[in-house]
């Protein structure tokens, strides 16, 4: 939906340190296990339940996925 090809990183947007790596149209890798995007939001977060939209939260090439979505769906 994003246009973000498997095997490229994400940064976290509360730190640039902390990045994941796409794994398929809906899963990210991070530290050798793989998570939906909306659960690792949570689990760096802390939140017990996934929160919507977790797009808000990762950035890809400077732009959130959220900007990226609006952005391709025009």
């Amino acid at each position: 939906m994003v246009q973000i090809p498997v095997g490229e990183n994400l940064e976290w947007s509360d730190d640039a340190g902390i990045t994941c790596r796409v794994v398929s149209d809906n899963r990210v890798e991070y530290n050798g296990e793989e998570y939906p995007l909306s659960r690792l939001t949570s689990y760096l977060k802390g939140w017990k339940y996934p929160y919507a939209p977790v797009q808000s939260y990762r950035l890809y090439e400077g732009e959130t996925l959220q900007e990226r979505r609006d952005r391709f769906e025009v």
